[in-house]
């Protein structure tokens, strides 16, 4: 999840561009896809679909880098929030 703000009047405009920037580097890279959903300002949700953890890890640290780059060149701020999902385990079913 990322939090974005640009405190000046087209800053919605510098926020697309930076998330499609992002989305476009990422999407080069074989067998990866990512998509960004608007969760309310200012947070951007974003999904990584990746062959491995690794890769998906590498691509979030190529989307973040880009968007903060984007996003501080035109004067605003943008912070990456990581949350731990929780994995439950399944119990087996005896036969």
């Amino acid at each position: 999840e990322f939090e974005i703000t640009v405190p000046i009047p087209n800053g919605i405009e510098i926020i697309k561009e930076a998330l499609i920037r992002a989305r476009d580097r990422a999407n080069e890279e074989q067998g990866i896809e990512v998509k960004f959903s608007y969760l309310g300002a200012p947070r951007y949700r974003i999904d990584i679909t990746a062959p491995d953890y690794y890769k998906a890890e590498e691509v979030l640290e190529k989307i973040a880098s880009e968007i903060l780059r984007v996003i501080k060149q035109a004067g605003g701020e943008a912070s990456l929030i990581r949350k731990e999902k929780k994995i439950r385990k399944i119990k087996r079913r005896e036969a």
